[in-house]
């Protein structure tokens, strides 16, 4: 029998219409997340990466905390004012940003 997984990787998925610099999304989007995660215990960023059709942002989450690491996240990008069509995803689940 295979051990339980203790985390889960959430990933931030921001539409590319930014036309973001991998500094610049770092900078807006990559840092103010962190802090949030760190402030209350939630996660960590293990990777992001800048491309084409997407900016996107990994995150490490406790199994037990993801349910509030996905909200946090999710009133953290609003008040950074992300871009229309912003997802949460975490395994098959999706929640758009709104």
């Amino acid at each position: 029998m295979a051990p339980k997984k203790k985390s889960q990787t959430i990933t931030v998925v921001l539409p590319s219409s930014l036309s973001l610099r991998a500094v610049d999304r770092i900078m807006l989007f990559d840092v103010p997340l962190s802090k949030v995660l760190d402030d209350k215990k939630l996660g960590s960023i293990i990777g992001s990466r800048t491309g084409v059709k997407s900016c996107d942002i990994d995150i490490d989450v406790p199994v037990d905390k993801l349910d509030s690491a996905i909200l946090a996240l999710d009133k953290k990008l609003k008040k950074l004012d992300c871009p229309e069509g912003t997802r949460i995803i975490s395994g098959t689940w999706s929640k758009k940003v709104s």
